[in-house]
C-alpha cells in the first residue's frame, strides 16, 4: 500500500516566504490531518525572514529604508498565530 504525502516546497524565506510557513503551519495545526506533510524551504541565503533589502551585511546605503518594526507578522484571522509573541 502506498502511503500518501503532501509535498510543498516555499522558494525565497523572505518576509512573505516565512509569512506563508507560519500560515501553513498555523491552519495543519487548527485543522489537524492524518497524511503527512512534507515541507521542503529553499532560500539563497543565510537570511532567514529578512530578504535581500534587510540583509545586515550589504552597504548601507542599499539597506531597506523601512523599519521592520513596523512589520506585522501575527494575523489577525483564524487560524491564530502557531507562535506566541
Amino acid at each position: 500500500m502506498i502511503k500518501h504525502s503532501n509535498k510543498i516546497a516555499i522558494v525565497g524565506l523572505g518576509p512573505k516566504g516565512l509569512y506563508g510557513l507560519e500560515r501553513i503551519l498555523a491552519q495543519i495545526n487548527a485543522n489537524p490531518i492524518s497524511e503527512t506533510v512534507e515541507i521542503h524551504l529553499f532560500n539563497k541565503t543565510k537570511y532567514l525572514g529578512a530578504g535581500d533589502v534587510y540583509r545586515s551585511d550589504q552597504p548601507s546605503y542599499l539597506l531597506m529604508n523601512f523599519s521592520n518594526a513596523f512589520i506585522q507578522m501575527w494575523p489577525e484571522e483564524f487560524p491564530p498565530p502557531i507562535i506566541k509573541n
